[in-house]
């Protein structure tokens, strides 16, 4: 292949122009210290094992225990926590959790459970349990059994 003399000028133009562009550009750009991944050890402290104030002691003795009927053939439990004072257990499906009861401003009662992700919430007019982890209803318009 034959270059013209203009061409090769062209050539050596663009690379004299954009050679020392580049070397300035790498040269430009900060240095990032990767993060050295340490790790940390977190003892979880069960909640079950934490003694609760007398509101909670107070607040736990309000909720309406005994077996409760949802919509779509749900069914739960709720019962005091004989070993832990002010903790409910509340059974759903295979999954039985420590509840805490929380206090509220609209006066619904409420109840936690953080190991399991669950939450009750407890109306005069009906109840209803939700997974606060994903987000999303388990069993909802939950009246007490008679």
């Amino acid at each position: 292949m034959k270059t013209t003399p203009m061409l090769a000028c062209l050539l050596g133009l663009m690379l004299a122009i954009t050679a020392p562009l580049s070397v300035f550009a790498q040269s430009d750009k900060p240095k990032v210290k990767k993060a050295v991944a340490k790790k940390t050890v977190v003892k979880k402290v069960s909640s079950a094992f934490i003694p609760q104030s007398d509101e909670i002691k107070t607040l736990a003795e309000q909720f309406k225990g005994g077996k409760f009927h949802c919509e779509f053939n749900e069914t739960l439990t709720i019962a005091p926590n004989k070993e832990h004072l002010g903790y409910l257990t509340l059974t759903h499906k295979k999954t039985v959790a420590n509840m805490l009861p929380v206090p509220t401003n609209t006066g619904a009662l409420r109840l936690e459970g953080k190991a399991a992700g669950l939450v009750w919430l407890q109306l005069p007019t009906k109840s209803m349990l939700m997974n606060s982890k994903i987000g999303q209803r388990l069993a909802d318009d939950c009246h007490a059994a008679n």
